[in-house]
């Protein structure tokens, strides 16, 4: 199981250490070159990228560094799903296997690891496959077996820059509203504690 490492700095005062996952790396390369706006960045020559964002009206200086372990390291690869706070698990709508795949070897996975998959998880099909009830309604109710809760799903195309950030966007809020509501503030702070020093914001 192939894992990438993506570090993003946020110029935020708050870290956030989120994961891309799935069965299929060149949608998870697709998924984040979309998100960082160069579509033909090549994952296998491209180490470092930096790019001004904006979130809620803030702007964000993203410092990506990418790395990619080799299958053998198991231990690095767990110590990043360990240490990351929210999950963008994508798989191919059109592809029943590739939900299958990512729920029956990443998320199982994910559950050991993380000891609980009740965590900030969102789930995104790709493909151009129409909308029906049947295929939403085996798509939820195979996510929910595996959750026991009602998932989150953003439906797509990992070229559609708009739908991508949207996706993680939604995420890094979700992972700090429930921060915020446990108290369990990231890293001990408030997120908003603008008296405080600036932290930076990883996505692994």
């Amino acid at each position: 199981m192939s894992h990438k490492v993506i570090f993003i700095l946020f110029t935020h005062n708050v870290d956030i250490r989120i994961s891309i996952i799935g069965p299929e790396e060149d949608l998870n390369n697709s998924f984040l070159f979309t998100f960082l706006g160069h579509r033909d960045l090549d994952p296998t020559n491209t180490t470092t990228f930096s790019k001004a964002m904006f979130l809620d009206g803030a702007q964000l200086q993203v410092n990506v560094s990418i790395s990619e372990p080799q299958d053998g390291f198991t231990s690095l690869r767990d110590t990043h799903l360990r240490n990351s706070h929210g999950f963008v698990c994508l798989y191919n709508k059109a592809n029943r296997q590739s939900l299958q795949n990512l729920l029956r070897d990443h998320l199982t996975h994910l559950e050991r690891v993380k000891d609980t998959l009740r965590i900030p998880l969102v789930f995104f099909g790709n493909g151009d496959v129409p909308n029906s009830p049947k295929l939403e309604s085996y798509t939820k109710q195979n996510i929910r077996d595996v959750l026991k809760y009602e998932p989150i799903l953003s439906e797509g195309s990992v070229k559609d820059s708009n739908q991508v950030q949207d996706c993680m966007w939604d995420l890094i809020r979700t992972i700090v509203k429930e921060n915020n509501a446990k108290k369990e503030y990231l890293f001990g702070e408030k997120p908003m504690d603008k008296k405080k020093k600036k932290r930076k914001c990883i996505i692994s």
